[in-house]
């Protein structure tokens, strides 16, 4: 079996190793470097930052802990140190990982000639690959605005932003979904002035509203300026700052002023220069791939994951994907299931959700009923400092199954996964109730949140 990988992201290099491991002949092909957007220019180093401010910021309250230290002070170089060498370390293990499991890495530009034939230019020319199946992975990257380009100077994206050498002292972020929060909590909390401009009426809008009311309440009290419901206008670097114009939702005309401005409008599918057509796939009309649940394009032989489907863009959906797709080109009737997709935000408190909201199981006809515990009465987040938060089941009132699990509070994101199998399976409420969660830990409050849907749960009046 011949196996080519387009890309070499969180998607592909999980792709050609998943096929190499079964015994086919695997090339990858990636123009830029191993790991992809979530290695090098998202998930890990975003989070590393934001590590660092979030140790930062409780550093101010060491002496309520009973630690007596000086005043400390951020050295946003080793910081930005710091975040490379993980960068680096991790790519380096996604090279080894590549080689012993026998995939030939190629690094150049692929372009489809046919189905079965790609053309890959690269530094030594061009050379030409024939295999029997295709995986393309090749990612996304940054959204522009119609009337705003990043230039990578003072107008900048999320590529921009992890490259910065030193911090400046004021920003504006356009956009408050997962990418704009977690990058507004990361620098106000390291010193900086941060604007938050969004257009829609929430933000993190597409987890549960009490979630996006949560996430408001924290960046607010973090120092954050958040404007909802408004329209940026555009925006000029008088070179004593950028001017950003927007309108508010009662249509006042208002400006802010700022160092850089931060363009977090979300991502694009990225199949520019493919040439899917000459291998007969059909593209979207984003300019993605669009596939089944299996992972196929209309193509046989031909499939996509991650970012380019114009699907879910996150890293672990790729990486889930990879594993379809391979067994899939091996005979299986793999099938994507978005239901046990986790959601995971890493500002502080962490987020996490995974199922339903209470929104949209209403819009899917479901008669719900819910249930809330705060981390404010959880033992083990009070210990750890960390009142914000909270656990949110969402159930159905005819038979108890559990919809959805929505999580604010230390670790949560380590906390969701296994709920797959609650929601998969379709577990009831009675079903989660009759666990066992170790105490003290701030897991407990799941368990009381499933209680609290019928009105059940022990620690809360």
């Amino acid at each position: 079996m011949e196996i080519l990988v387009i890309g070499g992201g969180p998607g592909g290099y999980v792709a050609a190793i998943a096929a190499a491991k079964r015994g086919a002949a695997v090339t990858l092909v990636e123009k830029d470097m191993l790991g992809g957007t979530c290695l090098n220019r998202g998930c890990i180093p975003t989070k590393a930052i934001l590590h660092s401010a979030n140790l930062f910021h409780e550093a101010k309250d060491f002496a309520e802990m009973g630690i007596v230290a000086s005043a400390p002070h951020v050295d946003y170089t080793a910081v930005a140190r710091r975040k490379d060498g993980i960068v680096k370390q991790l790519r380096g293990g996604v090279e080894f990982l590549l080689g012993k499991a026998g995939v030939d890495v190629i690094k150049g530009t692929a372009r489809f000639l046919s189905r079965d034939k790609v053309a890959v230019a690269t530094a030594d020319g061009e050379v030409e690959i024939a295999a029997q199946n295709v995986i393309i992975a090749t990612g996304s990257t940054p959204c522009d605005l119609p009337f705003l380009q990043a230039d990578g100077k003072n107008i900048i994206n999320s590529d921009h932003a992890l490259a910065l050498q030193a911090l400046p002292k004021s920003m504006v972020v356009i956009g408050g979904g997962v990418i704009g929060c977690e990058f507004a909590q990361a620098f106000v909390r390291l010193g900086v002035t941060v604007t938050i401009l969004e257009a829609l009426d929430d933000l993190v809008a597409t987890m549960d509203k009490d979630l996006s009311a949560l996430m408001k309440r924290v960046l607010k009290k973090d120092g954050v300026d958040i404007h909802l419901s408004c329209r940026v206008q555009g925006a000029q670097d008088t070179g004593a700052g950028v001017c950003v114009t927007y309108s508010e939702a009662d249509g006042a005309q208002k400006s802010v002023t700022a160092d850089k401005v931060l363009i977090a409008t979300g991502r694009r599918a990225v199949a520019d220069g493919l040439d899917a057509a000459a291998a007969g796939v059909v593209m979207g009309e984003r300019g993605n791939v669009p596939v089944d649940g299996g992972c196929r394009t209309n193509v046989d032989g031909v499939y996509a994951i991650g970012d380019v489907t114009g699907g879910i863009q996150l890293a672990h959906v790729a990486s889930h994907q990879a594993e379809i797709a391979v067994e899939n080109i091996f005979g299986g009737e793999e099938e994507m299931d978005e239901r046990i997709v986790p959601y995971c935000i890493y500002t502080s408190p962490e987020m996490a959700a995974m199922g339903y909201t209470e929104q949209k199981a209403t819009e899917a006809g479901y008669a719900v009923k819910t249930g809330m515990f705060a981390a404010s009465a959880n033992g083990r987040s009070m210990i750890e400092g960390m009142r914000d938060g909270l656990s949110k089941a969402v159930l159905d009132v005819g038979d108890g199954t559990v919809l959805g699990i929505h999580l604010a509070g230390p670790n949560v994101t380590e906390m969701i996964s296994p709920f797959a199998g609650v929601i998969k399976f379709e577990a009831t409420g009675e079903d989660v109730a009759h666990m066992i969660f170790a105490h003290p830990t701030v897991s407990e409050f799941i368990h009381e949140s499933i209680l609290d849907a019928d009105k059940k749960a022990i620690h809360k009046v």
